[in-house]
């Protein structure tokens, strides 16, 4: 599995979460499978603040954008300066 491409979007706020969206650009090499990936936030120590699951099913060669919605309160938001993804 080829991840190509993860972009993220602050959608909204309020008082106490922040809505973010994530879109990830995955290449599959493998025969049909459902793919997990795990979006994860870091802070500036490289740990980790708050993880995003995406799955989705893939065939193999193709390439997918997949999306997801979550929303992550504004504490952790505000600690995050990386997001990293992994495939699962």
């Amino acid at each position: 599995m080829k991840i190509i491409d993860l972009a993220t979007k602050r959608l909204k706020a309020d008082d106490q979460d922040v809505s973010m969206s994530f879109k990830l650009i995955v290449e599959s090499n493998l025969e049909n499978e459902y793919a997990d990936f795990e979006i994860k936030g870091l802070d500036c120590e490289g740990f980790e603040i708050t993880s995003v699951i995406i799955n989705d099913s893939i065939e193999d060669g193709e390439t997918k954008t997949i999306t997801e919605r979550a929303d992550i309160s504004i504490e952790d938001f505000e600690a995050i300066v990386e997001w990293k993804v992994n495939y699962c």
